[in-house]
């Protein structure tokens, strides 16, 4: 009777775990070793993530690396110190095939929608004095991504089968009623809700909003980018006190992780453009990822931008790492495509999940120490949403609160703005 009575509370138990996202030769597997251990239900839900880990890393599967001991008995200890072995060694990119867009899912289908009450100015949504913040404020012209990151929590919650939703029509209006004092200087980003230049010049939102900028000398905008659409800066005349920045990574990573995003080069060679029709640019590294070879890889993208890009005409360079909250990493986990991004050793990070402080300092210290002193001196380096404690290590100094890291970064950017004009 036993036997019989926990059949049937495993198949209770299964549909509330990600069992049934598991491929039906796992499904047998981890319901054979749930009758023979009598799992309960949180030792199931670890057992289903774990498999369901190794499945979207591409790893051996449950099948392989859950042995039986030396007695035939299989132990749950061992299943997780082998899952925790290959999460922790970190992800090899460039060893399968650069993944789909999107396999089975309706976003490149949905369509814009308007919410013309919404609102369109806010504040940086992950702010918080536990973390060093810049206190960007964000103009969330679009909401929704039509890209499709692994690690984006945009993609995850902002993005639906429903549609996006698009600027206002009036957006003009609607800009000039924002509440913004003439007299003081505000660093705004568009590039928090949707990717800024994916969707080009769309019902001339983007030459509105730099008619905008330009007749308000007091905004500093910033742009944010995976996209190569660079059209708008060839046919509008670039305000001086819009800066055009595009998020980078090594190519392995942007194929496996950034669907649909544009290439490395194409980032770059758009960014390019920009300057050299006069304008600023920026570079983010955000987020750094922890895999075989990063530093190679991140060393010669460094070694590029050097080459390629005058100082003068670069106004920053972010770096941050991969950071989830449990509920983006439980979305991921449900998504129906193969990723690496979670084959990274998890520790809390301020009540989320991320990299351990040591991986972090190595690799910020990595990548800032590629750029060489001219570059330290002229270029405003920050670390962005990261523990204060990093920063001493890295770079030297730190600020005492966010309005300081704000003033500072606000200063840099104004005066490579005046520079420039």
């Amino acid at each position: 009777m036993a036997k019989v009575d926990y059949i049937e509370k495993f198949e209770q138990m299964a549909p509330k775990t990600l069992f049934p996202k598991l491929p039906s030769k796992e499904q047998d597997f981890i319901r054979q070793r749930a009758r023979e251990l009598r799992l309960t239900f949180s030792q199931l839900r670890q057992v289903t993530e774990m498999a369901r880990d190794l499945f979207m890393w591409r790893s051996p599967s449950i099948c392989q690396i859950w042995q039986a001991g030396e007695q035939g008995i299989f132990s749950l200890p061992q299943l997780q110190e082998s899952w925790k072995k290959l999460r922790e060694q970190g992800a090899v990119y460039g060893d399968s095939p650069p993944a789909t867009f999107l396999g089975g899912s309706q976003r490149g289908k949905a369509q814009m929608k308007q919410q013309p009450d919404r609102k369109l100015l806010g504040e940086c949504p992950v702010a918080s004095e536990s973390t060093r913040c810049c206190n960007l404020l964000t103009l969330d012209l679009i909401l929704g991504c039509g890209f499709d990151c692994s690690y984006c929590s945009i993609g995850h919650f902002a993005t639906g089968e429903s549609g996006y939703s698009g600027a206002p029509t009036d957006l003009a209006k609607r800009l000039e009623e924002l509440p913004l004092d003439g007299d003081k200087l505000y660093h705004i980003g568009t590039g928090q809700s949707s990717d800024s230049l994916l969707w080009g010049d769309q019902e001339g939102m983007l030459t509105t909003l730099f008619d905008f900028v330009a007749a308000h000398s007091n905004i500093i905008l910033e742009l944010k980018s995976k996209s190569a659409n660079s059209s708008i800066f060839k046919r509008q005349k670039i305000p001086k006190n819009v800066i055009a920045t595009w998020s980078l990574n090594p190519q392995p990573v942007i194929d496996e992780e950034e669907r649909g995003c544009a290439s490395l080069a194409q980032r770059l060679d758009a960014a390019h453009q920009v300057v050299d029709l006069g304008g600023l640019v920026g570079f983010h590294f955000h987020p750094m990822v922890y895999f075989t070879g990063w530093q190679e890889l991140y060393s010669e993208i460094v070694e590029t931008i050097v080459r390629r890009f005058p100082v003068e005409q670069v106004a920053l360079i972010s770096m941050g790492s991969v950071t989830f909250t449990k509920k983006v990493l439980s979305k991921i986990r449900r998504r129906d495509f193969h990723t690496k991004i979670t084959q990274m050793p998890l520790v809390d990070a301020n009540g989320k999940l991320s990299y351990p402080l040591e991986i972090k300092q190595e690799l910020f210290s990595t990548l800032y120490n590629s750029f060489d002193s001219k570059w330290h001196n002229e270029v405003f380096f920050y670390l962005c949403m990261e523990d204060q404690s990093l920063w001493p290590g890295i770079f030297g100094m730190q600020y005492k609160s966010n309005q300081e890291f704000e003033q500072a970064m606000i200063q840099s950017y104004w005066h490579k703005i005046r520079a420039l004009s």
